[in-house]
């Protein structure tokens, strides 16, 4: 497949989403070298800016640890984009919270607080990782629960994630895990819930 789309490439008359999905591709079969070359064929080629630099950001991804700092330059470029894609805020959050290198991990959590405030998939992407991350502060914890709890597009898991948030060191109480259950749930009879609170507990 990847000789194909080289090959594809190649012709005189391929287009710009020809050499996107060379990128892609090679990226896919970890060949490196191939998609940095196509990269540097994309720029300048009628491709929309944001997308060439997302795969250039996946390009550089792919080279792996050495190339970190040079990978969150490129996500706070993306960032700076209306239209920037939610993976790109999720890879530049990642990048950031590295436990190995923790250098930027204040600066990914300020980004994700703003971020928070967001009504969409956004706002509840950055509510989701900041309630997982340790040792943050407990009104801060309680704040971002209560919010990921109120979130228009909240899921089951959230409302567990919550609650464990919001209740960290303390028993759950059994209506507040009914709660985050729902009616799918109310089938439930008070020692089912029990054994479940206990289970969660």
């Amino acid at each position: 497949l990847l000789s194909w789309r080289q090959r594809l490439v190649d012709n005189p008359k391929s287009e710009p989403e020809d050499r996107i999905k060379l990128v892609r591709t090679a990226l896919d079969f970890h060949q490196t070298q191939v998609a940095e070359k196509a990269i540097r064929n994309l720029q300048g080629q009628g491709v929309e800016p944001i997308e060439y630099l997302y795969l250039r950001l996946l390009t550089t991804l792919a080279q792996g640890r050495p190339a970190k700092n040079i990978a969150i330059r490129q996500c706070r470029e993306i960032l700076n984009h209306a239209e920037a894609p939610l993976e790109a805020y999720r890879i530049y959050w990642s990048l950031c919270l590295d436990s190995v290198d923790p250098r930027f991990s204040r600066e990914a959590i300020a980004h994700m607080e703003q971020t928070s405030t967001r009504a969409g998939p956004y706002g509840l992407a950055a509510l989701r990782t900041l309630l997982q991350l340790p040792q943050q502060d407990e009104n801060k914890q309680r704040l971002h629960a209560r919010r990921l709890w109120e979130h228009p597009l909240v899921q089951r898991h959230d409302l567990l994630l919550s609650l464990r948030a919001a209740f960290f060191g303390k028993p759950v109480p059994e209506t507040a895990l009914r709660a985050a259950l729902g009616k799918q749930y109310d089938r439930l009879d008070n020692v089912d819930l029990q054994e479940v609170t206990a289970t969660l507990n």
